[in-house]
């Protein structure tokens, strides 16, 4: 699947989001963020000028004018996120249903799954 660099720093944008909504980030926490800036090709020293870089009102267009698969992609992964240390916090779940809100997505239709 090909993603713009709006996309790609708005899905990371997001996840950094989900992985701090609990005030800590654990190691296994990092290597998933570290995978996932992998995989779209930016070094892990980049990430955060990289994912900052977009304004919190073009991360919720990009996010509003993405494919649904693209949106299921990036739902795919917050969840990932939440469950990256092998607990699923509380904070972290509902600050990703905060997200999905404020992109006009059901969160619910994707947890009972994924989360499993």
């Amino acid at each position: 699947m090909f993603f713009t660099e709006n996309e790609k720093k708005a899905i990371l944008m997001s996840i950094c989001f989900v992985l701090n909504a609990d005030g800590e980030v654990a190691p296994q926490e990092s290597r998933f963020l570290e995978m996932e800036a992998r995989n779209f090709g930016i070094r892990l020293n980049d990430l955060n000028t990289y994912a900052s870089s977009i304004s919190k009102e073009e991360w919720r267009r990009t996010i509003n004018y993405m494919s649904h698969e693209k949106i299921e992609y990036t739902v795919s992964r917050w969840l990932a996120a939440i469950k990256a240390d092998g607990i699923i916090r509380r904070e972290e779940l509902d600050f990703a249903g905060m997200m999905a809100t404020e992109c006009g997505i059901d969160l619910r239709n994707y947890v009972n799954a994924a989360l499993r």
